[in-house]
């Protein structure tokens, strides 16, 4: 191609890349997908003092904490045969349900502290799984054109908002201790799942 041919390429690249990034699809994902960063990065580094906050003894609080890592893994490997039978859609919609269901199970550990080993079964193969479904469900949802600056502004506002969760944990427990960061992580959590269903929603439309 001559380079007068390459420009409109790349110009017409350019403005695809732009009317995507621009439209509600892109923005649903991102606080889809930003939602989950946010509430992994509220408990991931509040969680020692939150199950002290709720009487979980230390050795079962560090034990627990401890799993969160190779619980991801197992979450990822489960995914493998699980998606013979679902969808990358629906294992990414799992997601929010998993992740939920922990932040359930850490509400009511003060009262039975073995729900700390739901929490982290529950949350870490969730999250484990969001760093495989996210690119493959943005891809598939967006269109591979471009797919490095999209997922790339994806995983910009997913990593930023990771790095910003442990700071807003630390306000959040100065207004109310963390019986309010848990409630607020699951309408965080919840509202992200709102958004994904109608990212999905909006795709099916666009389709018929």
């Amino acid at each position: 191609l001559s380079s007068s041919k390459m420009k409109d390429v790349n110009t017409e690249l350019d403005r695809g890349i732009k009317a995507v990034m621009n439209g509600p699809v892109f923005w649903l994902l991102v606080m889809s997908f930003t939602t989950i960063a946010v509430c992994h990065g509220l408990l991931i580094t509040h969680l020692l003092p939150l199950l002290a906050e709720r009487n979980v003894p230390v050795v079962l609080a560090v034990t627990a904490a401890s799993l969160i890592g190779p619980m991801q893994v197992a979450g990822r490997v489960v995914m493998i045969y699980a998606e013979r039978h679902f969808s990358m859609y629906t294992i990414c919609g799992s997601t929010f349900l998993f992740m939920l269901c922990g932040l359930c199970a850490l509400i009511f550990a003060d009262a039975r502290s073995e729900l700390v080993f739901v929490f982290v079964l529950f949350h870490g193969s969730g999250y484990g799984v969001t760093s495989i479904t996210r690119p493959v469900v943005t891809a598939g949802l967006l269109g591979r054109e471009g797919f490095g600056t999209i997922s790339g502004a994806i995983a910009l506002c997913f990593m930023s908002a990771y790095a910003l969760a442990p700071l807003l944990g630390a306000r959040i427990w100065e207004w109310g201790g963390y019986d309010l960061m848990l409630k607020l992580a699951c309408v965080i959590v919840f509202s992200g799942f709102a958004a994904y269903l109608l990212v999905l929603l909006s795709n099916r439309k666009t389709k018929n």
